[in-house]
């Protein structure tokens, strides 16, 4: 009686069974950036081949016994290709790891796998200074959190979406940056975000405009309207928020004043040196409805 394995190493040693060597006598590297070149192990071994021995990296992985767990490959047998490509997905959806690498070495009786890895940068602190009022939600727009893996074009979009906030609250000349540290033994990433605010801006002319049409019929509501926004606008702080207010109360105004279907496009312009924000609106599409009313005999047009 001969166990399987003993058939094998006689089978070796004989030079019947050929265990899928890279390069007879020697060691290769392959190292693996993205699960998507998997695909590639298919020109550079062989589909069976006798796994001698295989060992783990110690300093690249934090669990080795998960890792040869999540690999599901038994030494002292015959493995196929598709088994390493399935288990090395595996480690790839963790999302630790910005490469693989796997080191081929021919032993006495097939092959000798030793498996490292590149570790992904991990957010590990997050700090933020420079303003009390909003910190919490200026911090919330930093997308990443702490234990995430740290990727440059999410860091930039944070910060530029933290600028794109304090413009909307009137802060046009804000300076919004990141110290980014990073420890290199425990691939770690420690943010710290600084905004310097400035000098808030206000708000400088506020107008009010229409098509020509509109000025000829509609001179009266106009007029109105552009008192309503002055006053609500005019030497106040800027502020996105007030600005959307008062259109919707200016939308109200007109819509009573029978102009449902208008169209309010707002243009801004921005004087630095000043430190204004000039205000223009411009009504579009202005038509102004007639009501007429069927049926009554007690009430004049004016009063209904």
């Amino acid at each position: 009686y001969m166990t399987i394995n003993k058939i094998f190493k006689k089978c070796l040693v004989s030079g019947l069974l050929l265990c899928g060597t890279l390069h007879a006598g020697t060691a290769q590297e392959i190292s693996i950036p993205h699960p998507d070149m998997l695909v590639q192990l298919e020109s550079l071994i062989e589909d069976n081949f006798f796994l001698e021995e295989l060992s783990v990296d110690p300093s690249a992985f934090a669990d080795v016994h998960e890792v040869r767990s999540s690999l599901g490959l038994h030494e002292q047998a015959i493995i196929s290709r598709n088994m390493l490509q399935r288990g090395l997905a595996l480690l790839f959806k963790k999302n630790l790891y910005s490469a693989i690498h796997l080191t081929f070495e021919s032993g006495l009786f097939g092959q000798k796998i030793f498996v490292s890895a590149t570790g992904l940068w991990i957010v590990r602190h997050i700090s933020l200074s420079g303003v009390i009022i909003g910190k919490d939600f200026y911090r919330h727009c930093y997308v990443l959190e702490p234990g995430d893996c740290f990727e440059e074009r999410k860091h930039y979009h944070a910060l530029d979406r933290i600028t794109q906030e304090v413009r909307k609250d009137g802060y046009f000349q804000a300076c919004v940056a990141a110290d980014v540290v990073r420890d290199e033994n425990t691939r770690t990433v420690d943010v710290h975000i600084t905004i310097a605010l400035g000098k808030q801006f206000t708000i400088g002319t506020v107008l009010l405009s229409g098509d020509e049409s509109c000025r000829e019929t509609c001179a009266e509501i106009l007029h109105k309207a552009q008192i309503l926004v002055q006053k609500a606008l005019a030497k106040t702080s800027y502020s996105l928020m007030s600005i959307n207010k008062t259109s919707v109360q200016l939308r109200k105004y007109l819509m009573k004043q029978g102009m449902s279907g208008v169209r309010i496009q707002l243009k801004q312009s921005i004087d630095v040196t000043h430190q204004h924000v000039h205000v223009h609106f411009i009504l579009e599409d202005v038509e102004r409805r007639k009501f007429v009313f069927f049926g009554n005999t007690f009430f004049t047009d004016s009063q209904l």
